[in-house]
This record gives C-alpha cells, structure tokens and sequence, in this order.
C-alpha cells in the first residue's frame, strides 16, 4: 500500500509492505528498484489510469459528508484555499510521463529515505545500505 501526504510545504510520499522473515532484503530491493524504475520510465497508460482514478475519487468524497470534510480540510492545508473540482481536474489533466519522471527523481534522490520496520529484521540491510540504492545512477 502506498499513500502521499501532502501540505502547504512540506508532503510524505510512503508504502507498507509485509513479507516473511526470510524474504526481508528481496522486499528491499523490489520496492526500491519499482521506486527508481519511476526515474526512467512511465508509462502513458500508467498515467492515464491513474488520472481517472484521482479523478473518481474527488468526486466519489463528494458523496460522504465526512469524506467531503476530509477532502476539503486537505485542500485548504496543500492549497491554502478550496479550489473547485473544474480547476482541480484541469490540473490533473497537466500531468504527464515526464512530469512524473521529474517529480520522482526530486523526490526519490533528493534526500535519503526514512525508514521504519518492525518484525523479525536479521536479514534487513542498514538503513545507509538502503539508502545508497536511491543514489543516482549514471
């Protein structure tokens, strides 16, 4: 499961993931490798899909007086306004492959990545180990 937080400015980009013991480091590598492959290659279709799915969602919040709630005080702390749901989809639509690659290089090699584990870790690398796979690669 991944998820994104975002505020005015600052967001949390994160995944869960659970896997046995043994299969811990192979985890590692798997959602590092999906997170950097984003730096190279995106599909259209990847994107299109995920349009349409954002844009499903804002208007299923609609429904749920809790959910529009929700949404609401979300777009006020990313925005510091309320935009309506034309101006929100207008800018859904801006997206594109390569507005993806960039924001994903910004943010997978910006900064080293946090990281929180619990369970049986005798076979998790150390976080700098870890970290080094988010470095650039040439």
């Amino acid at each position: 499961f991944s998820f994104g937080t975002a505020y005015e400015d600052v967001g949390q980009l994160g995944f869960y993931a659970a896997t046995t013991p043994e299969n811990t480091a192979e985890l590692m590598d798997v959602s590092s490798n999906v997170m950097m492959s984003m730096l190279d290659r995106v599909d259209a279709q990847e994107v299109k899909r995920a349009k349409a799915q954002i844009k499903s969602a804002l208007v299923m919040n609609l429904e749920s007086a809790s959910s529009r709630a929700d949404q609401v005080a979300r777009q006020y702390l990313a925005f510091g306004k309320v935009p309506d749901m034309a101006e929100l989809i207008e800018k859904i639509e801006t997206v594109t492959p390569e507005s993806v690659r960039e924001l994903s290089a910004e943010i997978f090699t910006r900064n080293a990545p946090s990281l929180s584990a619990v369970g049986q870790l005798g076979t998790l690398k150390p976080l700098d180990q870890i970290a080094q796979r988010f470095l650039r690669r040439s």
